[in-house]
């Protein structure tokens, strides 16, 4: 299994240590060039800067966007879920994204770096696990809006959406990369796998 991870800008080396710590089975390779997106069974668009990342990346969003449609799993946490969103409210002007997933965003909702906080949510019943992870949020965005395809994963105490699942699109406001709970990252090699399979059984038709 290889697993791509945007290495533009942002938390990619902190998602690239969990994953080889995890399985010497799984490859990771670091994405800067379009080219890397193709031989990728699955990508990670760490949190970082999402607007630095979309002036930066010369063609890789395109080639990512046919990841997606090849239904190959893809997970942005932070940032990279603002990339993947369809809709991005208090967007830059000339910031790009991938797009993709049916849900309207809004970035830095919770302020500053100094307004960053850690949550006990309970893990997803798609983790088949009982009891709470720690979610970090560093300038993180919220969901305002899903699309009907779209569930919902984990919600703040006051209602607000921080996780997400479309097929083969997981999104997180949060920052797995940062804990010593790898619950994320399992789960998210075990969705490049249901999607990896499901690919090839289509290659093969």
């Amino acid at each position: 299994m290889i697993i791509g991870i945007l290495a533009l800008q942002g938390a990619f080396e902190e998602h690239k240590k969990i994953f080889n710590k995890i399985s010497p089975k799984i490859k990771t390779i670091l994405i800067k060039k379009k080219e890397d997106v193709e031989t990728c069974d699955g990508i990670v668009l760490p949190g970082g800067e999402s607007t630095s990342m979309s002036f930066l990346e010369n063609d890789i969003f395109q080639v990512m966007r046919e990841h997606i449609y090849r239904k190959k799993a893809i997970w942005g946490t932070c940032a990279g879920m603002i990339l993947l969103a369809n809709n991005i409210v208090g967007k830059i002007d000339g910031q790009k994204n991938i797009g993709g997933l049916d849900i309207t965003i809004h970035r830095n909702f919770f302020g500053s770096q100094l307004n960053s906080f850690i949550s006990d949510l309970e893990y997803p019943k798609t983790f088949n696990k009982i009891g709470t992870f720690p979610a970090v949020f560093i300038r993180g965005p919220v969901i305002m809006k899903i699309g009907s395809n779209v569930s919902v994963l984990n919600e703040l105490d006051s209602g607000v959406i921080v996780s997400v699942q479309q097929e083969n699109i997981l999104g997180t406001s949060f920052h797995p990369e940062l804990t010593s709970d790898h619950s994320w990252h399992e789960y998210f090699i075990e969705l490049v796998k249901k999607y990896l399979s499901h690919f090839k059984d289509i290659k093969d038709l």
